[in-house]
């Protein structure tokens, strides 16, 4: 009993060292495969050119991009700035539906993991018969990690010819009317991270 009861303490440490190990080995593998989801990213973001239509494959994997809707716009990059953040990736595309074309910003974290997605510009084709139309525009600045967002909205003066449906009233078009414009300006900041936060 006392031979068993001396040996116990060698089993726990071998035990507890056998533990250790697992541990390590798993931390090592997962290490590993960050490594490689970090390179696998870097690879895709570095192969894509400003001017590019965005491939399915791209979207799908790092644009939460629906596979059976994408195609329905064309998807090209206007912008790219692996140099603005050392911890995040940054992305400017334009979509076209054919009657809108809209622009988003959006972050990666180095493992490709999408951070922030905002649009961030839009123009769409107006119907003259609607008595309001709202545009957006951005400058970003690079420096400052400082994103302006301007919203323009366009409405008609004269209210007397707008029906009860919303709409213009007898053959009146938004485009021969006098209207009233007022903009918004939004700010958004970019942190260290990617994140990006509207400044209040």
């Amino acid at each position: 009993f006392l031979k068993k009861l001396c040996n116990f303490p060698k089993r726990a440490q071998t035990a507890r060292t056998l533990h250790v190990t697992i541990f390590r080995t798993h931390m090592i593998q997962l290490l590993i495969l960050l490594t490689l989801l970090q390179a696998n990213f870097e690879s895709d973001f570095g192969s894509l050119t400003v001017g590019d239509k965005i491939s399915k494959e791209f979207a799908v994997k790092y644009l939460d991009a629906d596979e059976r809707f994408y195609g329905t716009y064309v998807s090209y990059i206007t912008f790219m700035k692996p140099q603005l953040g050392d911890q995040f990736r940054t992305l400017i595309f334009k979509e076209s539906t054919g009657t809108c074309l809209s622009q988003f910003l959006v972050t990666f974290n180095s493992k490709g993991e999408l951070v922030s997605k905002l649009k961030i510009m839009s123009q769409c084709d107006h119907d003259g018969a609607r008595p309001v139309y709202v545009s957006w525009s951005y400058e970003l600045n690079n420096t400052e990690r400082l994103l302006n967002i301007d919203r323009t909205t366009e409405t008609v003066a004269d209210k007397s010819i707008i029906g009860d449906d919303g709409f213009l009233i007898d053959g009146n078009s938004f485009h021969e009317v006098e209207t009233t414009s007022e903009t918004q300006f939004e700010t958004y900041s970019i942190s260290e991270t990617g994140e990006v936060k509207r400044n209040e």
